[in-house]
């Protein structure tokens, strides 16, 4: 009982304030079947038809409570003929929810105000409705029978005759028979249903026989006859479909008599329905619509809005405007020019605007009531969108956001739910709420983290509360465990786009220094985070954050310190006496690594001296692969003069040789990047679609409006790995236009350089590149001066202590010949022995054993040269590695008998993996040659 109860009380309050829940509850007591996968949304006249009896009872029970004023203004007035009046007012709010639902329940509201202000208006509407519910005069039921039989034959003979047109065999069987027969009694029950109608009306009249309308008709009178009108023709017109329906069930008690499956209950059921429809309109329009336009402006009004706040929930504006010019127009006679003030009020009472008026000082009590005890996942609950889906005015409800912020803090999963189904609503006033507790939510979560691991995993799209929240700040990808609702994205404050991207990079940059093998290294990069968060909060008044982001964000900084802090404490209790690793051999050496990064400053002035030249020829920068010249392309801002401007282009990301058009943007992002972190600002950068029609076009103006801008400065262009170009064309993504392209910027454009960075030199890459570009000059670029290299070993960063015995860092210098990568990789490999053996002191012992761990850190490098730079086909390959393994072994190569060997000798010469030295050969790096002999399997 309770349940039923709760259930009618969802039903009330849901067709008023939630009409998606409404539709959900309809859905799930009266499912329809899928549809291309899909269910359609029952209707309300599913439910008034052949809804369950469930909730008809229910709905019927809330009619009852409301027509309970009415019943105690019946008992006032102590007339029998009035009590008619509580089944007509049920009845008319059961077939106006047969259209509308929430519109029916407004009926006895209606309904009251209208009896209250005119007593007499329902007795006027029994009369006016006789006119209009009477048969025509050929029809009584005889002539009726008559008519309708004649027309069931005509019927029978259609059937027979599209039978024949469809080249089928015409026969009577039962079921043509049993068609005809019911579609006789269907006709003869829609005439029978009428003069029941007729009878009763008239009979309701006639106990009342004091009650006529005079010869003067009143405009009251006038209404209520033409709404009477209106009402009984649509009586008229349900009353006979609701016959047909009680027909059909006839025919299928004949269907079943005679041997049919059919079942009748619908039928039966439709047919009692239809006529409540019938009745219920027939009367209550006549009391609702003819006596509600002849109230008083005042009563008017409230009458008008009750419509327009009922209507509400259909959330269709074409209705709600048909709705009120109707109102306006019915009103215009009785109101004048006052009708039409009824504009604001059904447009206040339509968008809830009342609502809004209630909720508001509910909200603030809620809030109230949160502090004194809390339980914000309950009392969220009792706000929209869970109370209201209308609230459409845009404007929060206030402290609405301080429950959301509370609910993140006792059960943030819990809450994330009901932030996730309010971020649904399309109510502004909701979205308003969600965007002013988002930036709190986030700063309480990122506050609550007490390890290392918690602040690293804030910037893993698989964290369970951010990515929902702020999903807009990380990179879904279907593969992820994390789901996003199907909403619009919700808009978050400029203080969240300011910082959230500079934590998570704080988060990224923590994982990548504890990444790091050496200990020492790590603490290091712990610092240097932390000094870098210390920076950003003193840092926040000038990026723009408001006081009160300020003191939002403070905290969570501070907090974040203090747990950095507490890993750096136990990086440093892990790292005593352990020696700092400075060395990288895996990855060029960055710019802001300055102490890794010696020499080449002879490649610099000579790059300087070609680029000011006035023939501006193209250089390409070729040597072997890990000989530098990645690492010496990203330090050139600090090598080179300021009135220089280099950019870095890296042709390996796949992203922009796609295409002619991406490699336009590509160069477009790469100029603007690399002269912005220079100190030069540049026009914005087109839009990638605009690369799309005429990538070249778009390239050059962009270019044209960026030069004017430099002054006197050059822009020297570094297309590092450049032979990538050459694949893309081959692979058909890049045509041979852009080789016209790259001429036209390199002779039209004096101040824009550019600069090839690769293995090999032109020539070697073809007759395409040799042809466009003529003035070429190659710059070769292979190992270190010895004091650099030197230089290297000794003084990698300034809190390195590792000593050397004597002789250690010659011999070092020997076995790399001052190679950049090996004597990275050695050098890494020595720290690593000296940790490893609790010593700051590099032995002959140490060395050897360091040269065996290099080998193997140093694989892939190693094995690259072995398979790749040995030949182009197997045969050469073979051959290559086996002049390679005769040299390492025995210092001589047999005498070269073939072209095959010869064409390899050249290739290991070219490369610079071996040397001639007086008429004979030897490996220009004695550590590659080490571990051929020792390492080195036949391919």
């Amino acid at each position: 009982m309770l349940l039923f109860l709760r259930e009618t009380w969802e039903l009330f309050w849901w067709a008023m304030f939630c009409p998606s829940r409404l539709q959900q509850r309809i859905n799930e007591w009266l499912p329809q079947k899928e549809e291309n996968g899909q269910r359609v949304d029952r209707t309300f006249q599913d439910y008034i038809l052949t809804g369950n009896s469930r909730f008809i009872s229910q709905y019927l029970l809330i009619l009852f409570i409301l027509n309970i004023p009415l019943v105690l203004k019946i008992v006032e007035y102590n007339q029998l003929l009035n009590w008619l009046q509580l089944p007509c007012s049920i009845l008319s709010a059961y077939a106006i929810a047969f259209f509308f639902l929430p519109l029916g329940l407004f009926i006895p509201f209606l309904w009251l105000m209208v009896v209250s202000i005119q007593p007499n208006i329902f007795l006027r509407a029994l009369i006016a409705a006789i006119k209009y519910l009477t048969l025509p005069p050929p029809f009584d039921i005889a002539f009726a029978a008559t008519f309708f039989g004649v027309l069931s034959g005509v019927y029978l003979t259609v059937r027979l005759v599209s039978q024949l047109f469809k080249k089928e065999h015409p026969f009577l069987t039962c079921d043509v028979v049993y068609e005809a027969v019911g579609l006789w009694v269907a006709l003869m029950g829609g005439i029978v249903v009428i003069a029941v109608e007729e009878k009763v009306i008239q009979g309701v009249v006639g106990v009342t026989g004091e009650v006529e309308i005079g010869p003067e008709v009143g405009f009251e009178d006038f209404a209520v006859e033409i709404a009477a009108g209106l009402a009984g023709f649509v009586g008229w017109i349900v009353g006979f479909t609701m016959g047909v329906g009680v027909g059909a069930g006839a025919m299928e008690v004949v269907r079943v008599v005679g041997g049919g499956v059919q079942k009748v209950v619908t039928f039966g059921v439709a047919g009692f329905v239809v006529l409540i429809v019938a009745v219920g309109l027939g009367v209550g329009l006549g009391v609702g619509l003819g006596g509600g336009i002849t109230l008083g402006f005042p009563w008017f009004l409230v009458y008008a809005a009750l419509i327009a706040f009922a209507l509400a929930p259909s959330k269709n504006n074409g209705f709600f405007i048909l709705i009120t010019v109707i109102l306006i127009v019915l009103s215009a006679h009785n109101l004048r020019w006052l009708s039409a003030l009824i504009i604001p009020v059904v447009l206040v009472s339509y968008y809830r605007i009342i609502d809004y008026l209630f909720f508001a000082p509910f909200s603030f009590l809620i809030s109230i009531i949160n502090r004194l005890r809390p339980q914000p996942l309950q009392l969220l609950y009792s706000l929209p969108p869970h109370t209201s889906e209308l609230l459409w005015l845009p404007l929060a409800l206030p402290n609405y956001e301080q429950l959301f912020i509370s609910a993140f803090s006792s059960n943030p999963q819990a809450a994330l739910k009901i932030f996730q189904y309010t971020q649904t609503s399309s109510l502004p006033g909701l979205q308003i709420t969600l965007q002013n507790a988002l930036p709190q939510i986030v700063a309480d979560q990122l506050k609550q983290i007490q390890s290392i691991p918690e602040l690293i995993f804030t910037a893993n799209s698989y964290h369970p509360i951010l990515p929902l929240l702020i999903s807009p700040f990380y990179h879904l990808d279907s593969d992820s465990n994390t789901s996003i609702l199907e909403t619009p994205l919700l808009k978050v404050k400029p203080e969240l786009s300011i910082l959230l991207p500079r934590l998570q990079t704080v988060a990224r940059d923590i994982q990548s220094a504890l990444e790091n093998k050496n200990i020492a290294l790590r603490e290091r990069g712990l610092e240097r985070i932390n000094n870098n968060l210390a920076l950003l909060k003193f840092q926040l008044p000038s990026l723009g954050l408001k006081k009160e982001a300020i003191k939002r964000w403070t905290p969570v900084l501070e907090h974040w310190q203090k747990v950095i802090e507490l890993e750096q404490n136990e990086q440093r209790k892990l790292s005593q006496d352990e020696l700092i690793n400075p060395f990288q051999y895996g990855n060029p050496v960055r710019l802001d690594q300055k102490d890794l990064f010696k020499g080449r400053q002879r490649f610099a002035n000579e790059i300087v001296r070609r680029v000011l030249d006035r023939d501006r020829p193209t250089l390409v920068l070729h040597g072997p692969r890990r000989c530098g010249k990645t690492s010496f392309l990203y330090n050139f801002p600090r090598l080179l003069p300021s009135d220089i401007l280099p950019v870095f282009v890296d042709m390996q990301s796949s992203a922009i040789t796609t295409s002619e058009s991406d490699l336009c943007f590509g160069l477009v992002r790469a100029i603007h990047k690399d002269c912005k972190s220079q100190g030069v600002q540049l026009p914005n950068i087109p839009k990638r679609t605009d690369f799309k029609a005429s990538p070249y076009t778009t390239l050059e103006d962009w270019l044209d409006e960026a030069l004017a801008k430099i002054g006197e400065r050059r822009i020297l262009l570094n297309l590092d790995e450049f032979e990538k170009i050459g694949t893309a064309i081959q692979n058909g993504q890049i045509t041979l236009r852009l080789f016209d392209q790259l001429r036209h910027l390199i002779q039209h454009y004096e101040q824009l350089g550019f600069l090839f960075s690769g293995v090999q030199t032109l020539e070697e890459l073809g007759p395409n590149w040799s042809s466009y570009f003529i003035s070429v000059v190659p710059i070769e670029m292979l190992y270190l001066e010895p004091n650099e290299a030197e230089e290297l070993l000794l003084n990698p960063d300034p809190a390195f202590t590792l000593r050397y015995a004597p002789d250690i860092v010659k011999k070092v210098l020997m076995l790399t010949n001052c190679h950049p990568y090996c004597l990275q990789l050695l050098g890494a490999s020595m720290v690593n022995q000296a940790n490893f053996n609790h010593t700051d002191f590099i032995t002959a012992e140490l060395l050897q054993a360091s040269i065996n761990d290099a080998f193997i850190s140093g694989q892939a490098y190693f094995t690259n040269i072995w398979t790749e730079f040995t030949g182009t086909t197997p045969e050469e390959i073979l051959i290559g590695q086996e002049l390679l393994l005769q040299v390492a072994r025995t210092d001589i190569l047999l005498f070269i008998t073939t072209k095959i060997a010869e064409k390899v000798l050249t290739r290991l010469l070219r490369y610079h993996i071996l040397q001639e030295i007086n008429g004979g050969y030897d490996f220009e790096i004695p550590l590659l040659k080490q571990w051929v002999r020792e390492r080195a399997v036949r391919s």
